[in-house]
């Protein structure tokens, strides 16, 4: 994020370029080698910094490559670990204003943030003081919320949401203390005691 935000030209995607294209940036629709050469090649090195947005894993991504191998007099820095348009907004810590609850669990929600994409609002994640039920809230199938994307689980692939995140902690919350690591040594199965057997 940091990355596109120094940057006064954005090069890439039309859909990745639409949440940072600002008034103070010129942005270019395209992911031809040839026209993003081009471009670099007509900026000004004393003032102008470029960030091209592709997805796909940008370490091992063929245009990320191809580019950097045609750009010697540029100094090209790869940020890796972004495989999809999702990855790349989990990444820049994106919310989406408009998901739409699809399912209602006892734990929670199903959201889709995306199309086709979808996430767990856990019940935990809606909002800052404790919930019983998912009723409490209000929510019902079919409404629309705003959610951000806290992680996506790399064995899984999987989406964690929430919404609590968006807003405000109340006055005198408290976050609770993480949990102790188990000592060495203290690993042993708990079993319930046996029962007497009857005579």
């Amino acid at each position: 994020r940091k990355a596109i935000d120094g940057s006064n030209i954005l090069i890439g995607d039309k859909r990745m370029l639409a949440a940072f294209a600002t008034a103070d940036k010129k942005v270019y629709d395209t992911i031809k080698t040839a026209e993003i050469v081009a471009i670099a090649a007509a900026a000004d090195p004393a003032k102008d910094e470029l960030a091209v947005l592709v997805s796909g894993d940008v370490g091992f991504f063929s245009l990320a490559k191809t580019i950097s191998g045609k750009l010697p007099d540029c100094e090209c820095v790869r940020y890796a670990g972004i495989s999809s348009l999702v990855y790349f907004a989990s990444a820049l810590k994106m919310s989406w204003d408009d998901a739409k609850i699809v399912s209602i669990m006892p734990y929670g929600c199903f959201v889709e943030f995306m199309p086709g994409k979808e996430g767990l609002l856990h019940i935990s994640e809606m909002a800052w003081n404790r919930l019983e039920t998912v009723e409490e809230t209000g929510l019902k199938e079919g409404d629309h919320i705003q959610v951000k994307l806290l992680e996506i689980d790399e064995k899984t692939g999987k989406f964690r949401l929430s919404h609590r995140v968006l807003e405000e902690k109340p006055e005198g919350w408290e976050d609770r203390p993480a949990r102790r690591p188990r000592r060495e040594g203290d690993n042993r199965e708990r079993r319930a005691p046996r029962r007497e057997e009857r005579e």
